[in-house]
């Protein structure tokens, strides 16, 4: 029974660090050979939650230069993957004190600069034109007229979350439970996962540094450095 609890409390805190992961860190530092002040801060985030032990999440963030004072030499946009991988903790039980989650980075160059960069202006476009339910006040936890709410068990709802940055405007986007409402944001979402994830999965450099509001590993400690380790 010992042991049973022990392994509880360590997936409920496998848990707890591999969401915060999967949100990512406040801003990114680079090796101080590359830049000795400077700093990479989130403009777009898409995470995709899990839900049940059985199933995987992914992230993917693109960070650009946002350094104090910097009129030029901006450090290379930066894009971040992670890939939580639940199930493979719930297929071997044991006590674990790490999540099994992998974090790549990928430092954009010129081309794929360019690639993401229209990837980004279809989504922004997309955001443009939120399909938004006229639901007014709810009183009964009903959803409005054209919301679809699935219902079988079996078939677990998505959860897909976008946030977007243009350094003048931020917008939090929640897609969940939902059929089809803003399926060109949804598309265009999957089309900058897809492309994160081939151009971080190529890619053997050292990851950055991450910086942390909360320290993972010690929760009362506050503004935690973290370097996700290499993957080979």
């Amino acid at each position: 029974m010992r042991y049973s609890n022990k392994y509880r409390q360590s997936q409920v805190r496998c848990a707890q660090i591999a969401f915060a992961l999967l949100e990512g860190p406040y801003l990114i530092k680079p090796p101080v050979r590359i830049d000795n002040f400077g700093w990479l801060e989130p403009t777009l985030k898409i995470v995709k939650r899990t839900f049940g032990i059985d199933s995987v999440g992914v992230s993917c963030s693109v960070f650009v230069d946002n350094t104090i004072n910097r009129e030029n030499g901006f450090l290379e946009p930066l894009v971040r993957y992670v890939e939580w991988d639940r199930a493979y903790e719930n297929k071997f039980k044991r006590i674990r004190t790490w999540p099994q989650a992998v974090i790549r980075h990928h430092i954009l160059r010129k081309k794929e600069q360019k690639e993401l960069h229209s990837l980004l202006l279809a989504i922004d476009k997309s955001l443009s034109n939120i399909e938004f339910l006229t639901a007014g006040l709810i009183t009964d936890r009903s959803g409005p007229q054209g919301c679809y709410k699935n219902e079988n068990f079996e078939t677990l709802p998505r959860l897909l979350r976008i946030e977007r940055w243009n350094f003048c405007q931020n917008i939090d986007l929640q897609l969940g439970e939902y059929d089809g409402l803003n399926k060109k944001t949804e598309n265009a979402a999957q089309s900058i996962m897809l492309y994160i994830k081939q151009v971080c999965e190529q890619d053997k450099e050292v990851n950055y540094r991450e910086l942390y509001k909360q320290n993972l590993k010690n929760p009362r400690q506050d503004n935690w450095f973290y370097r996700p380790p290499s993957v080979k």
